[in-house]
């Protein structure tokens, strides 16, 4: 298994391209608590994670 945590977010952006779940968990993982702390509201970020993901997983 491939860490990619170390990945800068055009090559995670590759490997998602790929396919990749692993890289596309790894970019979640590094935007999350940002978006969270940005917006102050769990509901706010949640509904923003999951516009943006959903929409980098389907296109």
């Amino acid at each position: 298994m491939t860490d990619f945590s170390r990945y800068c977010d055009e090559d995670l952006m590759k490997e998602i391209k790929a396919g990749n779940l692993i890289a596309f968990d790894s970019l979640y993982r590094k935007y999350n608590k940002k978006i969270y702390n940005l917006l102050k509201s769990s509901e706010d970020a949640e509904n923003v994670l999951q516009d943006v993901f959903l929409n980098l997983w389907l296109n």
